[in-house]
């Protein structure tokens, strides 16, 4: 048993529990963006963790942290945050956090198996609940699950060679109920999903694809602030909201142990663009000072 207290990342799938410097691929996927912003979700709290007896690996997490401040968007957020994206145009209400039902609940239950001397897989699933910035009866439900499987075989150089495949799907249901007149409730549903395979190919040398899509269901709303109004207006105007396909591949090369390169094209598809968008990415690492262990 373990408890852990302060700010800290929510334990909810893969990405959004690690640090940028920690991720594969330089950009964090679509859905994890509109879920948990562009930052992650984050804040004070406190958590608990149970290394259960199974026979195999199986870890219990339970958590609650302050649902207010702008890295927790679909929850609470700030008057900042809603400025620059409103979940579904909703205008902001502020809920200050007063009690034990203004904050978010975590579970998440990972299992990890050695399916043979040089393949292992863990497999995991989160959920988590609490209120929601657009009224004092708003609430937010987010779910999901994620895999990811490793090769390498015992004979290894440093390493290399391997095969690295993860993938994690989540929806949320954001149930929007204003207490201003003349803005409507609504239940805004969205969800996506990644997949992404590397392949360290030669030593320091690692090549992968990463393909994803994000969608939903529940009509935005254009709030006018001078007369208060709303009008209903389809999701897909929304570029945190709209269909999305993005294919990503990626090379990497460690010149040493202690630092990394990595090119990234990224490819996008969204019929809210009168055309496709592409872009290109790169990033260097270096690390100094004690070398920290690799996770999982």
């Amino acid at each position: 048993m373990q408890l852990k207290g302060g700010q800290f990342f929510t334990e909810f799938g893969r990405i959004n529990s690690q640090h940028p410097h920690s991720w594969h691929w330089l950009d964090q996927p679509v859905i994890n963006t509109r879920l948990f912003g562009p930052d992650g979700m984050r804040g004070p709290g406190a958590r608990v963790s149970w290394l259960t007896p199974l026979p195999w690996y199986s870890q219990v997490y339970l958590s609650m942290q302050n649902a207010n401040g702008e890295t927790m968007s679909s929850f609470l957020a700030n008057e900042e945050f809603f400025e620059e994206r409103p979940i579904g145009g909703y205008p902001f209400f502020n809920r200050p956090v007063k009690t034990l039902k203004d904050l978010t609940y975590l579970a998440r239950v990972e299992n990890s198996w050695n399916l043979s001397e040089s393949v292992s897989s863990k497999l995991g699933f989160s959920g988590i609940y609490g209120p929601n910035a657009t009224g004092l009866h708003g609430d937010t439900w987010i779910y999901g699950a994620d895999l990811v499987v490793k090769w390498r075989p015992a004979k290894n150089y440093q390493g290399w060679p391997f095969i690295l495949w993860e993938s994690e799907i989540m929806k949320r249901n954001y149930y929007a109920k204003p207490d201003i007149a003349g803005v409507p409730a609504n239940t805004l549903r969205d969800w996506g999903f990644y997949t992404q395979l590397l392949w360290g190919f030669y030593p320091r040398w690692a090549v992968g694809v990463r393909g994803e899509y994000a969608s939903g269901a529940g009509s935005n709303v254009s709030f006018d602030p001078a007369t208060g109004t709303a009008e209903i207006v389809s999701r897909n105007t929304d570029a945190f909201r709209d269909n999305r396909t993005r294919i990503s591949p990626l090379l990497v090369w460690h010149p040493s142990e202690f630092s990394r390169m990595r090119l990234q094209y990224n490819y996008d598809y969204t019929a809210r663009l009168q055309k496709d968008a592409h872009t290109v990415w790169f990033g260097a690492e270096f690390l100094y000072g004690a070398h920290p262990a690799h996770k999982y």
